[in-house]
């Protein structure tokens, strides 16, 4: 058993998604696995998954048919052997000392959930834009309720990209309704909120670990009435 599973769902990514799997490669921590899910995508996309796979044995790649995001990211985390769940959108990257950081935060308290900060930049990653620190804190019981206040104010308490989930809390505690499968966008916020809502432990980190490329077309960068209608389904 590795000590991260990182989940990275890939749909028409290929202009970036070299960039996110080598900054993993970087990371000084190695106890690591990569699992990339092809959901369906028609342009480079599986064919840079399959090439790194065939070179990394850390590297895994599940092929399916376009399901959407949920979907895949939940598929993904069935498939984890690690002991914590990492996602990472195949536009976005990890700062080269993230894996490293957050396994010494984790030796010091083994919370269900671990939040770190993050770094938006432009699409060509060379300026950047508003980031999101957070404070060195362990929050439980009645304490999350002045975390999530503050998770919501900054519109980072659905993300699931800047969060790590022990993975057997989430196999535990995370079912997703059969009405929600089809969630397109807002997905976020099906697979998050149940296990912030459920967590006994969260901490939090003030390190800026993930670097959140703004790319106007992504489907995880918008937000429309449809996606709206999907967090209040929810």
């Amino acid at each position: 058993m590795c000590r991260f599973s990182i989940v990275v769902p890939v749909y028409q990514a290929e202009k970036y998604l070299e960039e996110c799997i080598c900054s993993i490669l970087k990371q000084e921590k190695e106890s690591w696995e990569l699992i990339l899910v092809d959901d369906g995508a028609s342009d480079g996309s599986p064919e840079i998954c399959d090439r790194y796979a065939g070179k990394y044995p850390q590297i895994k790649v599940l092929h399916q048919q376009n399901t959407g995001p949920l979907l895949a990211r939940c598929r993904g985390f069935e498939k984890a052997k690690g002991t914590y769940l990492l996602s990472l959108d195949a536009d976005d990257r990890l700062s080269e000392q993230a894996l490293k950081r957050l396994d010494e935060t984790l030796d010091q308290e083994d919370a269900d959930i671990l939040i770190f900060g993050y770094q938006r930049l432009d699409e060509d990653c060379k300026k950047k834009k508003q980031g999101y620190r957070l404070k060195n804190e362990l929050y439980e019981g009645g304490q999350k309720t002045e975390l999530f206040l503050e998770l919501w104010e900054k519109n980072s308490f659905n993300l699931v990209w800047n969060k790590v989930f022990r993975t057997d809390f989430v196999r535990q505690r995370l079912r997703v309704p059969e009405e929600l499968k089809k969630v397109k966008t807002g997905d976020d916020a099906v697979i998050v909120t149940p296990l912030l809502l459920q967590a006994n432990k969260i901490r939090t980190i003030s390190e800026i670990l993930y670097e959140y490329r703004t790319v106007p077309e992504s489907i995880s960068r918008s937000f429309n009435r449809q996606k709206g209608q999907d967090v209040l389904l929810y």
